[in-house]
């Protein structure tokens, strides 16, 4: 009788384990757009070192809130680049791909809005 509780605790275990890798190996991130533009998304997966072949382009309209994902292959994140009508926005320190792109966490936030001055900012929460 022990054994097949024990038979039952493993599998639960390990299918737990299996849901934890998918959601570390397909992360999540939001980028809210506070601007009156349409801001680009270019995707790549995290384990793409040179950032050179984007997995997905999206866009984020003026004053929206989009989730997006990628295959993060182990690391947790995805790596992004942001713009609007051709030039790039929202550099910061956590570039990657010799400054070619973001890294951002599963489950991050990014931010995209004006300051006082109206220069385009991003906050990485």
């Amino acid at each position: 009788m022990h054994l097949k509780h024990l038979a039952a605790l493993v599998a639960a275990l390990l299918i737990g384990l299996c849901f934890t890798l998918t959601a570390q190996a397909n992360p999540r991130f939001t980028i809210e757009n506070n601007l009156d533009e349409t801001v680009d998304v270019t995707i790549f997966n995290g384990g793409d070192t040179y950032c050179g072949t984007p997995a997905k382009a999206k866009k984020v309209d003026a004053g929206e809130t989009s989730s997006f994902g990628c295959t993060g292959n182990g690391k947790g994140k995805c790596k992004i680049v942001l713009g609007i009508d051709g030039e790039r926005i929202c550099r910061s320190k956590q570039n990657t791909c010799s400054g070619k792109a973001i890294k951002v966490k599963g489950g991050k936030t990014v931010v995209v809005g004006e300051d006082e001055d109206g220069k385009t900012v991003c906050e990485f929460e």
